[in-house]
């Protein structure tokens, strides 16, 4: 059978993939809210912060991060430190925020200066006097890691990776899961990001330990994950979970991978559960390319009516998620659902035979071709 490499979405930083910024607004900072805000007795910092917290919450990241910017310039650290790192917190989220909607080497602008937002904040030690925010923090900057390394080549991009699984540790050295479920859940899964990250690039025993260690921080965090108060989160965990499955499914002997692969597509199905096309369609898309991946692994894998079955569901799921991720939209989740989308269509060709098999291997082609047109280095997120 000819070789054909099923895509996954490496958005593994889905906490920070799953808002689009909203780059296109052209809201100024309001001069009346923050003239109200003043009124009301706040600090100049603490109303440029309020402000930019109403920004950043209605996804207009550049204003958001112009007000920060304007409150980290009037805000003393040692007369309200809270403030501070809240300020410079929000502020590197706001860079890792616009990044995500960048093109490759303006994303890999942004995720450095979040990173060394964070970094800097990082450098006075409130580990103690607040373990809470130093925690959060230390989460923030391991998944902005993780989405450098995304689009970084080369040697550093194992540091990155390194550096990502270090600072997820650090941050559960003093969150309690007891206490702040939900912050010790996020630490969990952020790890487990990124040791899936690590995993992939690794190869034998080693990366057999990783993606077990990897699946192991997502049950955590899956079982942390209050479903009815976080849906999003807990369904997000499960769509990481389906995909680290999946990984160890390829990687395993035959007589174990199809209890992982069904394990797989049930936490693609819990995902889908909660996300929707219409109200969480880069969610969804994710959700539905993980499945679709795994039934096309699968299928490939199986023989006869099973094989069929299985990359017949995976053309199906497929071109369900084309009909909602475009290229303009979704980039990355377009060009993963076109080309496995191919890879399943030519599969089921080549198990069928005479004028049916025919029609899929045809049927494959103008898939691929679209999928080229605009899979370009200079374009394509990685």
């Amino acid at each position: 059978m000819a070789a054909c490499v099923v895509l996954v979405s490496v958005k593994g930083s889905a906490q920070l993939s799953k808002e689009t910024p909203n780059n296109s607004s052209t809201a100024d900072p309001d001069a009346k809210a923050l003239k109200l805000l003043r009124q009301r007795g706040e600090s100049p910092a603490l109303a440029y912060f309020h402000v930019g917290e109403a920004y950043y919450n209605l996804k207009a990241y550049p204003e958001a991060l112009e007000l920060y910017t304007k409150g980290a310039e009037v805000v003393k650290q040692r007369m309200d430190f809270n403030l501070w790192v809240q300020i410079h917190w929000k502020m590197g989220m706001s860079h890792a925020r616009i990044a995500v909607a960048r093109r490759p080497n303006a994303a890999a602008r942004e995720f450095a200066l979040a990173a060394d937002e964070l970094h800097e904040v990082l450098k006075v030690n409130f580990k103690m006097q607040s373990p809470r925010n130093w925690g959060i923090v230390h989460t923030s900057l391991g998944l902005v890691l993780l989405a450098q390394e995304s689009r970084t080549t080369g040697g550093e991009s194992v540091h990155l990776l390194d550096d990502a699984v270090r600072e997820s540790r650090e941050a559960l050295t003093v969150l309690n899961r007891s206490k702040l479920p939900n912050e010790w859940a996020e630490a969990r899964s952020s790890l487990g990001m990124s040791l899936r990250a690590r995993g992939i690039r690794a190869e034998g025993q080693p990366s057999s330990q990783l993606l077990a260690d990897a699946a192991a921080a997502f049950h955590d965090a899956i079982a942390a994950y209050d479903p009815k108060k976080f849906p999003t989160n807990w369904a997000n965990a499960q769509v990481n979970l389906g995909l680290t499955l999946a990984d160890q499914a390829i990687r395993a002997k035959p007589d174990e991978n199809q209890r992982l692969f069904n394990d797989a597509l049930d936490a693609f199905h819990q995902a889908l559960g909660v996300f929707t096309p219409r109200g969480a369609s880069n969610e969804w898309a994710r959700a539905q390319n993980g499945l679709a991946m795994a039934l096309s692994e699968l299928g490939l894998r199986q023989a006869g009516a099973e094989s069929r079955k299985s990359l017949t569901a995976a053309v199906d799921a497929l071109r369900e998620v084309a009909k909602v991720a475009t290229w303009e939209q979704s980039p990355q989740d377009w060009v993963v659902a076109q080309n496995n989308l191919g890879c399943a269509l030519a599969a089921l060709g080549e198990r069928e035979s005479g004028a049916t098999g025919r029609a899929f291997l045809t049927g494959a082609l103008p898939v691929y071709r679209e999928s080229l047109k605009v899979c370009l280095p200079a374009e394509l997120p990685h």
